[in-house]
This record gives structure tokens, C-alpha cells and sequence, in this order.
């Protein structure tokens, strides 16, 4: 059953009327287009009123109190190694990765004050095996200007041009143990040397990971590279909020 009811005030030249439906009173102030007949108070003003502004009426009372602070929000997971220190925030977890030991992630850290995002798991960083992550299994190609892998390294760009390339700095090419990181967001174009490939031959670690070859490459960045196992110890293991 519906209830309504009305009350009638004046308000400067005109009256008030408040009608609710099933209890609930409505939000808006209307008045006729006209400027002549009540004040009503409706969801949504009709096709021939007008909204009133309730501040400009005298209607509007001063602040109330600030309430309580609210309760802290969840936490994030993070992923720690074997010595208890933070490695990065966790803001991805592959559903197919094996578990145990552990499940595939993608994180978040800060390396030399640089963030960036970073794929790790038990083991280390980018591959699915201890080996994987002290010698081998790469993210994407590393090119060197030199024979031997040496020189300067370079990583693709992979078309991204513009202002996206501002984004660089937080995507890191990983080989192994190594990320590469985007020094600049320049590009350039040249006769490359040598690479470490993805994914790498095996066989024993050092040169043997190393490729030469004669290849043009465009929209190339200038990389450092960052020794990760110098900075946090696998294992990893996820820690929850």
C-alpha cells in the first residue's frame, strides 16, 4: 500500500510541497517554469519546473561534524625470498601456474629507484626452473652492439611510439637472472652484433647463451642491466595480506 502525505511552507514568494511515495522523500526542489504555484519536492524536476539551488533559499544548514576515519583497506600480497625481504608487490597471479611450489606472479618493486613490473615464481624470475632463472629462459630478446654480447644492450620498443613510451621504464626484458632496463625513450636504429634470444640454447651457461648475428633493428632502447640475484635471494614465496 502507498502512503502519501504533503506539508505546505512558504518560501520567499512561493510554497512547498512535499509528497512521498512508499516513504521515501525525494531529493530535488522544483518550481513551475511560470514562477506561479508550490514549491515541490520529486526525484526529478518535470519537463515545465525548474530546480532550486536549497542553498540559495536559506534551506541549507551549516556542516555537520567530520565523522570517524574509516577502517585501513585490504593489503596487498606481496612476494618475499629465502631471507624474509620484500621482493615487490604482487598485482597478478597466473591461475595455470603449477602451485606447489608456488604460482607464477606478476609484481611490482622499485630497483634503484626505478619501479617496474617484473614476472617471478619459487624459483626466481621469468623462467619455471631453477635453471631457467640462474642462466637462461629470457622474456624477449636482448641485442648487443658488440660481438660476444658485449657493448651496449638494447631491447625493443615492439612498435610502441609517442607518449606510451613514458610507460617504458615500468616493463623490463628478463634473461635469466638479468632484467634490462630502459634507459631512455629514444630510439634508434642499427646494425646489432650479437643477442641473447628467447628462448637461449642450451647448454652451459655464459657465451653459449650468446648469439652472434648481423641484424638491422628500428625502434631500439639503450638498456642497463640489473644483476636481481645481487639484490633478493630465491627462493620466493608469496606472502598474503
Amino acid at each position: 500500500m502507498s502512503l502519501r502525505f504533503s506539508v505546505v511552507a512558504p518560501v520567499v514568494a512561493g510554497m512547498i510541497h512535499i509528497a512521498a511515495t512508499d516513504g521515501a522523500v525525494a531529493a530535488v526542489l522544483c518550481a513551475p517554469k511560470s514562477g506561479a504555484g508550490p514549491v515541490s519536492v520529486r526525484a526529478a524536476c518535470g519537463r515545465n519546473q525548474v530546480q532550486l539551488d536549497p542553498a540559495a533559499l536559506g534551506l541549507q544548514g551549516p556542516p555537520g561534524e567530520r565523522g570517524p576515519a574509516g577502517a585501513p583497506g585490504p593489503t596487498a600480497a606481496i612476494l618475499v625470498d629465502s631471507t624474509g625481504t620484500k621482493v615487490g608487490d604482487v598485482v597478478g597471479i597466473d591461475p595455470m601456474s603449477p602451485d606447489p611450489p608456488g604460482p607464477n606472479v606478476t609484481i611490482v618493486t622499485t630497483v634503484n629507484n626505478q619501479s617496474m613490473l617484473l614476472t617471478a615464481n619459487f624459483y626466481g624470475f621469468g623462467g619455471n626452473s631453477p635453471a631457467d632463472n640462474r642462466e637462461g629462459i629470457g622474456t624477449s630478446t636482448v641485442f648487443f652492439s658488440e660481438r660476444d654480447c658485449a657493448g651496449t644492450a638494447y631491447i625493443l620498443a615492439g612498435g610502441v611510439r609517442g607518449p606510451l613510451l613514458v610507460l617504458w621504464p615500468r616493463i623490463v626484458t628478463l634473461h635469466g637472472r638479468y632484467a634490462y632496463i630502459p634507459q631512455s625513450t629514444t630510439l634508434e636504429n642499427l646494425i646489432t652484433r650479437s643477442a641473447l634470444i628467447e628462448p637461449v640454447p642450451k647448454g652451459a651457461p655464459g657465451l653459449e647463451d650468446c648469439v652472434l648475428v648481423n641484424e638491422p633493428i628500428t625502434d631500439a632502447m639503450p638498456a642497463s642491466v640489473i644483476d636481481l640475484f645481487s639484490l633478493f635471494t630465491p627462493p620466493f614465496t608469496v606472502r598474503a595480506p
